[in-house]
């Protein structure tokens, strides 16, 4: 079993890098990565031997860097990287994540009021250190039903992903919270990928909206990855088909995982996500032989 895409207390999850490695060796997984939005201090933790011994399968060093692709963030995943490279990009490129949390409640607040959208919500009782800022906006959200209207998808309205995918990233909603002005741009990120000696992968592309999954070929052209993420948790079978397809096509390298968050996303199980997921050893084979392991 594989799963490339999980996430640390470094970023939003709720698994301590050994706690990740205790669960990935109790599923029998032999490819792991942890890849923490923005930062890479988990592998901090792996380098004591203690913590590395919990997991006998081989760790690829992995990273999520936030982007913006056609006015939308998006994320960009590298795999095998440098970690000190990768460090210095983000120390320099990412604003620090109690200083990011507060910008976008403030952001939320002052957008969402301007337009009518009820959201109830004590500034002074938000604390950035352990509260999730997306969440915490959500819950008060759907406390009302009048809410909906402001949702481009009222079936969003029920699923926290949507939400914020479809909703708070997308320019089209009214729900749309502009921090595109605080990411890199995607050709500077797959850059210092490749600087790090790694592989980069527009990570779950489906999860955005249409005006940048209906854009691949523009992508690649336009950005030139090395791969698309292929197998994700909520990807029905028909999108994994056609994204293995298009990868074949333009000779593009294939990754996958689970998106795992902990406690966060209950739902989301290591390598297995939301029941089905399977990641094909043949196609990350292809390309994991070749990259910087652990």
């Amino acid at each position: 079993m594989i799963d490339l895409h999980t996430h640390s207390i470094f970023s939003d999850g709720t698994d301590t890098a050994a706690m990740i490695l205790e669960q990935a060796e109790s599923k029998n997984l032999q490819l792991l990565s942890i890849t923490d939005h923005n930062r890479v201090g988990a592998y901090s933790s792996i380098k004591d031997k203690s913590v590395r011994r919990k997991f006998t399968g081989l760790i690829i060093p992995g990273v999520e860097l936030t982007t913006v692709m056609y006015g939308e963030i998006a994320e960009i995943l590298g795999y095998g990287i440098d970690i000190d490279i990768i460090r210095e990009f983000t120390e320099k490129n990412y604003i620090g994540n109690s200083k990011l949390q507060t910008i976008i409640l403030k952001k939320t607040l002052d957008k969402y009021a301007k337009i009518g959208c009820k959201v109830d919500i004590d500034v002074n009782k938000f604390d950035p250190e352990t509260m999730l800022v997306r969440h915490t906006i959500y819950a008060s959200l759907i406390q009302y039903e009048s809410n909906k209207k402001f949702f481009t998808d009222t079936e969003n309205f029920y699923d926290y992903g949507k939400y914020m995918r479809l909703e708070c990233n997308n320019p089209e909603s009214p729900l749309f919270i502009d921090l595109t002005d605080l990411y890199p741009k995607p050709e500077n990120v797959i850059d210092i990928i490749k600087k790090a000696g790694g592989l980069s992968f527009v990570a779950h592309v489906f999860m955005y909206s249409q005006k940048v999954y209906n854009r691949l070929d523009d992508i690649l052209k336009t950005y030139k990855p090395d791969g698309f993420e292929c197998y994700y948790s909520k990807f029905t079978k028909e999108q994994t088909k056609v994204l293995k397809s298009f990868c074949h096509k333009n000779k593009l390298l294939i990754s996958g995982g689970s998106d795992y968050h902990g406690s966060n996303r209950p739902e989301i199980k290591m390598a297995t996500g939301l029941g089905d997921l399977k990641v094909d050893e043949n196609d990350i084979r292809k390309w994991s032989d070749s990259v910087a392991k652990i």
